[in-house]
């Protein structure tokens, strides 16, 4: 059947509490299978009635689905079950099983994510240990151009550096939002991620960048000298020592500028806060 044809045939009401809205366009789901590139085992986040599954399959792909939505799974079982190619997972991937599927493989991550829960299934993903090589996701477009954005924007956002610090993203293409079923409020993009060999800042320095960060956005409008000062007794000397102007904000500095103030920050033998988690958005 066609993503349209599925739709129609999955013939149930969206459920918003999920954030379910279904691409159907051929030309936009045969874009997102071809930034995949070669791989040929992907898992897919999300796939609804498998609007998206069935351009994958129908690209050679073999697929492990991960799906919270009992009714979406049990028509997808039945539309594609004689696929022995693809398989459904019911799960919640904002929970651990993004790391379990992930560890054992494949580390290409595909989907057309839910909205509500898009950055928190993200960073569950990139902080896996065996984190996906390649990334492959729609999100809406305001958060898709924060994502990759890597500073001196007014985009430049928590959410940047904590990409940015482990991947490098692009925005592939746009999708508008008559694009889906039902359409939702917002236009829509398609994002890449593909992994850096390591992270720019890991371990105490890793947590220090959370740390600065989350301090520097958390009051984007004041200067780096005064918002450091919730984490730092006296932030001014790293600043300079950093090569950044106490008095800039932060939409005006890069990734690498928080990169370097973190490991003097770690250098300095302060102790940022252990397990202090990645915010899973910057709104």
């Amino acid at each position: 059947m066609t993503p349209a044809e599925l739709v129609r045939a999955y013939a149930r009401p969206n459920k918003k509490r999920l954030g379910q809205h279904f691409l159907t366009q051929v030309g936009l789901l045969d874009r997102m299978v071809a930034c995949i590139g070669d791989a040929v085992d992907v898992i897919e986040v999300g796939p609804g009635p498998g609007t998206l599954t069935t351009r994958l399959l129908a690209a050679g792909k073999r697929v492990r689905a991960v799906e919270i939505d009992r009714d979406a799974i049990a028509f997808l079982q039945e539309a594609f079950a004689d696929n022995a190619a693809f398989e459904v997972i019911e799960a919640d991937a904002t929970k651990t099983i993004l790391p379990q599927l992930l560890a054992a493989g494949p580390r290409v991550l595909v989907g057309n994510l839910p909205y509500n829960v898009g950055n928190e299934i993200l960073f569950r993903a990139m902080e896996a240990d065996d984190a996906p090589d390649r990334m492959v996701l729609m999100f809406q477009k305001e958060v898709a151009e924060r994502m990759v954005c890597t500073g001196r924007s007014s985009q430049f956002s928590l959410l940047s550096v904590g990409v940015g610090n482990r991947y490098r993203a692009r925005i592939a293409f746009l999708v508008s939002a008559g694009a889906f079923v039902p359409p939702p409020k917002v236009a829509s993009a398609v994002v890449v991620l593909d992994r850096l060999p390591a992270p720019l800042a890991s371990g105490e320095t890793g947590r220090w960048l959370r740390r600065l960060s989350a301090a520097a956005f958390g009051q984007r409008r004041k200067m780096m000298r005064s918002s450091l000062r919730s984490v730092l007794q006296a932030p001014e000397p790293l600043l300079l020592a950093a090569g950044i102007s106490p008095t800039s904000r932060p939409e005006e500095l890069e990734v690498a500028d928080l990169v370097r103030l973190a490991v003097l920050a770690e250098a300095s033998g302060l102790s940022a806060v252990v397990g202090e988690p990645v915010p899973e958005s910057d709104e």
